[in-house]
């Protein structure tokens, strides 16, 4: 068997989605309200002490913003930043003002898309 001559490859069709990737998925209010507000949770639950704890952090800020310009929409709830606040006992390793200063440039995220939230 020669490999000089042109070789053809046989095309076989293979079933694939009728419709374009767009149309593929939707998500539903449901989804982006939880994606939306788990990204709030990284956002307040990581300490950024060092250079990896640091850039999760800020991943998890851009993806929030993200987030919120993908879906004007999403129900954002801050339910978790209150709970994490008056849960802080000042004898806990967490200093109650990082997760304050963390909470509020979380806040500030979504007061950047969404200001309405905050009338």
């Amino acid at each position: 068997m020669s490999l000089g001559g042109a070789l053809s490859i046989p095309k076989i069709e293979t079933p694939g989605p009728t419709c374009q990737p767009d149309e593929e998925f939707k998500s539903n209010a449901a989804m982006e309200e939880t994606i939306i507000n788990s990204l709030i949770r990284v956002a307040l639950v990581i300490e950024p002490k060092d250079k990896e704890a640091s850039l999760m952090y800020k991943q998890a800020l851009d993806l929030l913003s993200q987030a919120l310009k993908v879906w004007p929409n999403a129900n954002v709830k801050f339910n978790y930043l209150e709970k994490l606040l008056s849960s802080i006992q000042p004898s806990q390793l967490k200093d109650p003002s990082t997760a304050l200063v963390q909470g509020l440039y979380v806040m500030n995220k979504v007061l950047e898309k969404k200001p309405h939230l905050f009338i």
